[in-house]
């Protein structure tokens, strides 16, 4: 089910799907950065402030409306982190006859 909220802060309209985010939160799986900005949108939703997020986070209020940007624009996509850039790493195996 989605609801659909109104961001003050970056005035756009939210299409929150409150199970998507909390199944992010709770897989074991998931990375602690992707669960923090989950969390962020969350509190959001429920009306805590962005510096009393920032401050339950232990991240400074700019991370708190960045990713409240990113998921007016792109929903819950838009928490995911973009490509690098540049080449990847290449791992080589290394045995060791020792």
């Amino acid at each position: 089910m989605s609801q659909v909220i109104i961001d003050k802060d970056s005035e756009a309209l939210i299409d929150l799907s409150p199970i998507a985010l909390e199944s992010l939160i709770h897989k074991d799986k998931t990375e602690s950065r992707l669960s923090k900005r989950a969390i962020i949108i969350l509190q959001t939703v429920a009306g805590e402030k962005r510096s009393t997020i920032a401050k339950s986070l232990g991240v400074n209020p700019s991370v708190v409306t960045k990713w409240k940007k990113c998921f007016a624009v792109d929903g819950v996509d838009g928490l995911l982190d973009m490509p690098r850039s540049g080449r990847h790493r290449k791992y080589t195996c290394i045995v060791c006859s020792c």
